[in-house]
C-alpha cells in the first residue's frame, strides 16, 4: 500500500492478524484496539526487541520497522513529506472483509493506492 503525503486512513479494523513492514517514508500508526507489537529496524545487523504499543498514542515508524497486530483497530497516516510504502501480509477470518471502517470516522484523506 502507498500513502501520499498528507494521506490518512482513519479509524478502521481488520479481523485477524497482520504483519506490516515499512519500506519507505515516515508512517504514523495509532493503535485503538486489539494488540500491536513494534519491532524497530535492526541496528548494525542486530535485531531489536519487540515492544507492545500503547493504545491511543501515535507511534512513528521508519523504513525497516514492522508491526505484528492481532484484531487491530487503528488509525494510520503519512507523517512525513515523502510517500509511505507499506507491505502487509494477513490472515483474516473466513467471510469477513479485510478492512472494516468504524462508525463515526472522519474520511479526510485516503491512501494513494
Amino acid at each position: 500500500m502507498t500513502i501520499a503525503p498528507g494521506g490518512r486512513l482513519p479509524a478502521h479494523s481488520h479481523p485477524g492478524a497482520l504483519v506490516i513492514f515499512v519500506e519507505a517514508g515516515t508512517w504514523g500508526y495509532t493503535a485503538l484496539g486489539g494488540t500491536a507489537e513494534l519491532t524497530r529496524a535492526a541496528v548494525g545487523g542486530t535485531p531489536t526487541p519487540a515492544e507492545a504499543l500503547p493504545m491511543g498514542t501515535e507511534v512513528i515508524l521508519n523504513p525497516g520497522d514492522w508491526l505484528f497486530v492481532e484484531d487491530p483497530q487503528d488509525d494510520i497516516r503519512n507523517a512525513g513529506e515523502d510517500e509511505v510504502v507499506l507491505w502487509s501480509a494477513g490472515l483474516t477470518r473466513v467471510g469477513e472483509p479485510f478492512t472494516a471502517f468504524m462508525e463515526g470516522m472522519d474520511m479526510e484523506a485516503t491512501p494513494a493506492s
